[in-house]
Formats: structure tokens, sequence, C-alpha cells
């Protein structure tokens, strides 16, 4: 999906393929109403992480590592709620 997406835009989005349409609503425009693209870009590094996280599910691993990740966030949150460092939580 990816690919296809790099194909329509180019590398350094100059091509635009089939954007015309989108210089019509407001969202898509720069200040000086020119086509901005940084809402296109938004949607492939969303596409990109999602599609990463995707095959990281595919190793057997992959629920210990998120469970491990979400822990270490929960204990470092609790720290700076209870006015301890990131730290202090252990």
């Amino acid at each position: 999906m990816l690919r296809d997406y790099d194909k329509l835009m180019g590398p350094k989005q100059e091509r635009q393929a089939f954007l015309e349409p989108y210089k019509q609503f407001k969202l898509f425009r720069d200040a000086n109403n020119g086509l901005s693209l940084e809402e296109f870009a938004d949607a492939r590094e969303v596409v990109a992480d999602l599609s990463a996280e995707y095959e990281a599910c595919e190793h057997a691993d992959y629920v210990s590592a998120v469970a491990c990740a979400c822990a270490a966030h929960a204990r470092a949150t609790l720290a700076c709620v209870t006015g301890g460092g990131p730290g202090d939580a252990k």
C-alpha cells in the first residue's frame, strides 16, 4: 500500500497524482491557498506505523513485549502523578 502511495506521490511528493480534487477543501490548503501535503504525509506515517505494528504482532513475543512497555509506562505515569520522577518508579 505504501509503495503505491509513494509511486503516486513521488519520492519528494512532487508528482501529486490525482490530488486536484483535494484543492477545493480548506483542510488541504496552505496559507497561500496552495496544496498542503501535510495531511497526506501524516496519513502515510499512520499507515506505516500500523503496518509495522501488524508485522510485529505476528511474532510470538509480541504480547509480552507490549505488556512490558505498558507496565513501564504505567509505572512512570504513576510516579509523575504521585510526585515522584519517572526514575522513582521501579
